[in-house]
C-alpha cells in the first residue's frame, strides 16, 4: 500500500512560512505582485467610485533638452490624502516583496528601499507641490530604477541552495 503514496507532491509551505520566510522566489514574487496591484486598483475604483476625486494634471520640464521639453497631462485623479495613503501602503507591501526577492537572489534590498522612498517622495511632490523641474529629474530616475529592478526581480533567477538569508523557497 506504500506504493500508492509515492507519487503524491510534498507538501508546500504553509502560509504562516510563507510570510516570515526571508526569501520568496521568482514565482511567488510575481503571483504576489498581480495579487496586490489587483486588490489596488480594486481600492483606487472603489475611492474614486465614493467621490475621493478631484482634476489634476501632470507637470514635468526635461530642461535637459533643447528647447525644454514640457509636459502637461490634465486627468481625474483621486484626492491627495487618498493618493498619499495608497501610496504609502503599497510602498510598505511591495518594499516587503522587494526585499524578500533580493534576498533570494543573495543580495540584500537596499537599492529597492531607496527606490521605494524615491517613488513616495514623486508621488508626495506630484500631488502636493508644483515642481516640473524636480519632478521631471526624479521620474526619469525613477524609470530607469524601475528597469534595473524589473530585470533584477523578475528575469534573474535566484540563489541556487541556500544563502546567508535562508533556505531556498518552495513554489507551492
Amino acid at each position: 500500500m506504500s506504493h500508492a503514496l509515492e507519487g503524491t507532491p510534498k507538501p508546500g509551505l504553509t502560509l504562516t512560512e510563507q510570510a516570515n520566510s526571508q526569501r520568496l522566489c521568482r514565482s511567488m514574487f510575481i503571483g504576489h505582485s498581480v495579487g496586490y496591484l489587483l486588490i489596488l486598483a480594486i481600492a483606487i475604483g472603489a475611492l474614486a467610485f465614493f467621490g475621493f476625486t478631484r482634476p489634476v494634471s501632470y507637470d514635468a520640464i526635461f530642461a535637459v533638452t533643447s528647447p525644454p521639453t514640457v509636459l502637461h497631462f490634465p486627468y481625474v485623479g483621486l484626492h491627495p490624502y487618498a493618493t498619499v495613503g495608497l501610496a504609502l501602503l503599497a510602498s510598505i507591501i511591495w518594499t516587503d516583496l522587494t526585499v524578500r526577492r533580493r534576498h533570494d537572489r543573495g543580495r540584500s534590498g537596499v537599492d529597492a528601499v531607496i527606490w521605494q522612498i524615491l517613488f513616495l517622495a514623486s508621488v508626495i511632490i506630484h500631488t502636493f507641490a508644483n515642481a516640473p523641474d524636480i519632478v521631471g529629474w526624479l521620474d526619469a530616475a525613477l524609470a530607469l530604477g524601475a528597469i534595473y529592478l524589473f530585470v533584477v526581480l523578475i528575469l534573474l533567477p535566484g540563489t541556487s541552495g541556500d544563502n546567508q538569508y535562508g533556505a531556498r523557497p518552495r513554489p507551492s
